[in-house]
């Protein structure tokens, strides 16, 4: 009776092994994988820019309840390279809040409710820009990108965001040129990689 049982489970060891590798395999909650540096070439950020790119970094780090995939294209004036990220919710992280709720907090604080006092949303929403200008950071909505896109010239440079489904695009840029000079040349950059998020 012993002997028949040991062999009972040493016959269902493989069986048992081939069910646990198999669930090993199985991916966790499937990452989506940006490759920041895949939306824009370097002919065109030189294009734009007027500098050859003399490398492409990228780079994949989560943050939070978020993933940041980034790219830093260096061009030989260094002042004219450009960043780029793409935001987008972290899978492995059990939260509904994403890039999209970023981009609410980040961009909408306030602007459907009235607070106590009867001002509207788009008072307090007045008063959020007000703020940011104080800071050297004003915003301006633009047109014509993603679902919705917006330009922060921030005194050092500008960044030009676009949110596209349930992920956004950064694209920013140094101080070389004035500020409408360089949202006009993130607007350009930002139709082309914005085109190819998927």
């Amino acid at each position: 009776m012993r002997g028949g049982i040991t062999e009972l489970v040493w016959a269902r060891v493989p069986v048992f092994s081939l069910i646990v590798g198999a669930c090993l395999l199985l991916p966790a909650a499937a990452e989506p994988t940006v490759d920041a540096c895949a939306l824009l070439t370097g002919p065109e950020v030189e294009a734009v820019q007027a500098s050859r790119v003399t490398d492409a970094n990228g780079s994949v780090s989560p943050s939070g309840s978020l993933v940041i995939a980034r790219c830093f294209y260096r061009t030989e004036t260094f002042s004219k390279s450009i960043n780029l990220s793409v935001t987008f919710r972290n899978l492995n992280v059990k939260t509904p809040y994403g890039a999209r709720e970023f981009w609410k907090t980040r961009f909408h604080l306030n602007v459907e409710r009235e607070d106590e006092t009867g001002r509207s949303g788009q008072d307090k929403r007045a008063d959020g820009r007000q703020e940011r200008e104080r800071k050297g950071q004003p915003l301006k909505r633009i047109s014509g990108l993603g679902e919705e896109a917006f330009w922060v010239g921030e005194g050092d440079g500008g960044s030009l965001y676009v949110l596209k489904g349930d992920r956004f695009l950064r694209l920013s840029v140094g101080d070389v040129d004035d500020d409408a000079t360089r949202l006009k040349k993130m607007k350009a950059l930002g139709a082309k990689a914005v085109a190819r998020m998927k």
